[in-house]
């Protein structure tokens, strides 16, 4: 039992990268088709290893496990939850809003993974987001990184955001809020204004 405790931080870890990377990454898998320019590439889908779920069972799930949903109350005009999909074992949600339907994580103006994560110090965040655009904030008493220009990889979500997108993330109880969507709706400004309004979420 004492392996398995070991082991599910770890194992959590490696699937928060490896979401994170389908919405800014390649899989790197090549297939036979002859070589393009950029090359084409099989890319990973979490929609597919998650269950698409509503957000009151989303609530419920975390709060089963001691854990309370915060979402973003203030967002900008048009902007919908369009879908959440859930990730049981180990825990891993994605919240996707946008403002024409689009039920896609690598296309949709705004992502949200939310994962377990506990907060490192302002002073480690600091000397991990050192580079130019790179942003360490205490909101609200909650610590937020910022990368405003994160290389776009996945070749849907360069063709939608661009060569490079922002990514934000926040630390709140012991979860682990990372950010994401089209640069145009998280200026820097918009993305405090953002992680400022996150509250506990409710099902109206």
């Amino acid at each position: 039992m004492k392996m398995k405790a070991k082991l599910i931080p770890f194992i959590v870890a490696l699937l928060t990268v490896a979401l994170i990377a389908s919405f800014t990454l390649p899989n790197c898998v090549l297939t036979k088709e002859s070589p393009r320019e950029p090359p084409y590439y099989r890319e990973y889908d979490f929609t597919r290893i998650a269950e698409e779920v509503s957000l009151q069972e989303l609530i419920e799930y975390m709060a089963e496990h001691g854990a309370t949903l915060y979402l973003p109350t203030q967002l900008p005009d048009g902007l919908e939850i369009t879908a959440v999909y859930l990730k049981r074992g180990p825990f891993v949600a994605v919240i996707v809003w946008d403002s024409h339907g689009n039920k896609d994580p690598a296309t949709a103006e705004l992502v949200m993974q939310v994962s377990p994560g506990e907060p490192p110090s302002l002073e480690r965040l600091k000397e991990l987001y050192y580079r130019k655009n790179e942003y360490v904030l205490e909101i609200n008493g909650w610590p937020v990184a910022i990368k405003m220009d994160v290389p776009v990889m996945n070749l849907r979500s360069r063709e939608k955001r661009g060569e490079t997108a922002p990514v934000i993330y926040v630390w709140i109880d012991g979860i682990r809020y990372s950010i994401g969507g089209d640069p145009k709706l998280l200026t820097l400004g918009q993305i405090e204004e953002l992680v400022q309004s996150m509250r506990p979420a409710t099902i109206q």
